[in-house]
């Protein structure tokens, strides 16, 4: 089934890069297509793991020296409210489709800890390529499961870059980045809280959450909610909890509202996408057995 590209009028675009970096430009067809495509800047977007928020010139470092980064930042947008997930999979999947990861449809319904995208979400990818484009993936991808899937029906064929975009290989082609939206692509070897405005709620959790399978494994208890004034404290040093009970009080309120639609380990969401026939999410309750 086609996936429904519906674009109007995208005078810019944002693309994404899963890993080092991702690159869009566009295609000159014509002396009018040439026109049209010096109004849409060229994008480069830079998507890193484990990076800290201060590691960076242009994000206030003052040890760490970026200047072509720090550049770029000049010249260009510099993002600063991106939600990150624990571990680079669902931040990856967030990028691509503008989605929570919770809501992204998986093959067979599933939702891994590690987001698999199901081939008929649309990415960014596709709809810059519709607005013409030309789209390249650069790095680590790694939304399209680890490989070592093996299937008989046949026409199911497998994706083997030249190096690995992390997992084990081989992979299905229609999970691939050239199956969602990228002209090229260059591969390589290899809710836990809440933030509004100044305020990020931490929320209670046992030591290694069962449903966050190896991914959680170095995740502590916390007993109580904890709350951090980002305003004033960016290094989350200062509990402030016990202060602020009535904002305590609106973010959990806030959080229950946002479990409803989006889901959480133990239940679907309402606005959750499910593409497969079947159950939704048939291996929801692994994590207690």
């Amino acid at each position: 089934m086609p996936k429904p590209i519906q674009v109007a009028s995208i005078r810019f675009a944002v693309c994404l890069i899963c890993g080092l970096a991702c690159a869009v430009g566009t295609q000159e067809k014509s002396a009018a297509s040439a026109r049209r495509a010096d109004s849409r800047p060229n994008i480069i977007v830079f998507f890193t793991d484990d990076q800290g928020y201060n590691d960076l010139g242009c994000f206030g470092s003052p040890q760490i020296e970026t200047p072509n980064f720090d550049q770029m930042a000049k010249e260009g947008t510099r993002f600063t409210s991106f939600y990150a997930q624990n571990v680079c999979g669902p931040s990856r999947a967030a990028l691509l489709t503008g989605s929570y990861p919770i809501r992204c449809a998986e093959p067979a319904n599933h939702k891994n800890p590690h987001t698999v995208l199901h081939p008929q979400e649309l990415t960014v990818a596709e709809i810059l390529k519709a607005a013409g484009y030309a789209t390249a993936c650069i790095g680590k991808w790694h939304v399209g499961g680890n490989g070592n899937i093996r299937r008989t029906k046949e026409g199911t064929y497998f994706y083997e870059p030249l190096l690995p975009p992390a997992g084990a290989g081989p992979f299905l082609a229609e999970l691939m980045p050239n199956a969602q939206g990228f002209d090229r692509f260059f591969g390589y070897t290899y809710l836990q809280a809440l933030r509004q405005d100044r305020w990020k709620l931490v929320l209670p959790r046992p030591e290694n959450p069962a449903w966050t399978v190896w991914y959680g494994r170095m995740i502590e208890a916390i007993e109580q909610p904890e709350l951090y004034d980002l305003r004033n404290d960016i290094s989350e040093s200062q509990d402030v909890a016990a202060d602020h009970p009535e904002v305590i009080a609106r973010l959990i309120a806030r959080v229950e509202e946002i479990r409803v639609t989006h889901g959480d380990y133990d239940r679907i969401g309402s606005d959750v996408r499910c593409f497969d026939p079947g159950p939704h999410r048939p291996d929801m309750d692994d994590w207690e057995k």
